[in-house]
């Protein structure tokens, strides 16, 4: 939507794009799905989502929203994939932490 350029009002743009868009969507579909898909019932569900919302998007406001502002200025292209993954795997654990810990 917003191209490819790199400028720092450009990626602005598309962190903040980001964060309240997709983030939103796909951390309540992660905060559902996985106590659907670990036998837990709609109601577990709803209460991770309810208890848990706040504390991920906090997490993905400070683990993706700097990669998304700098990881195009500071980071060489073959080495973005990695820090992706290394920042996703940190997110991932943090999400185990935050959806475990509400009961589930």
């Amino acid at each position: 939507m917003y191209g490819t350029g790199t400028e720092p009002a450009t990626l602005a743009r598309k962190t903040a794009t980001d964060y309240s868009v997709w983030a939103p969507f796909a951390n309540s579909a992660y905060l559902l799905g996985v106590p659907l898909l670990t036998g837990h019932d709609v109601a577990a569900a709803l209460s991770t989502l309810q208890s848990g919302f706040l504390s991920v998007m906090l997490m993905e406001l400070c683990i993706f929203a700097p990669y998304n502002l700098f990881a195009f200025n500071s980071i060489p292209a073959p080495l973005r994939p990695p820090a992706g993954a290394l920042l996703s795997t940190l997110f991932t654990i943090g999400f185990g932490f935050i959806s475990y810990g509400s009961g589930c």
